[in-house]
């Protein structure tokens, strides 16, 4: 009888250390799930800031053009001088945003997240 209730109690505890492990892999690879999706939010995040300020910057620069394309005072040459003047101060602001956002989602090996 003694040799039954320790052939059961041992196979109770092996079973309960076996039930264990899976469960600590489970939560390992959720939290790996959870950093990913955080990742990915923040990324997506960041690509709403970026397209929200180059939308910003063309509202700017298209009131601008129609001011200067408005102005009856200002010679046709004058105009076009003044709009090719504003499309490559648009053009600058927008490669400054670009670049300031040019390492988003992109990790230290050089690969997509």
């Amino acid at each position: 009888m003694k040799k039954l209730f320790t052939l059961a109690l041992s196979l109770g505890l092996i079973s309960s250390v076996f039930a264990q492990g899976g469960h600590s892999r489970e939560v390992i690879l959720a939290q790996s799930h959870n950093k990913v999706m955080d990742q990915r939010n923040e990324v997506a995040r960041i690509e709403r800031d970026k397209a929200s300020q180059i939308q910003k910057i063309n509202r700017e620069f298209d009131m601008k053009v129609a001011q200067v394309q408005n102005n009856r005072w200002l010679k046709n040459k004058d105009k076009k001088r003044q709009i090719r003047q504003l499309e490559v101060q648009r053009k600058q602001q927008i490669d400054a945003v670009n670049q300031k956002y040019s390492h988003v989602g992109w990790n230290d090996h050089g690969k997509r997240y």
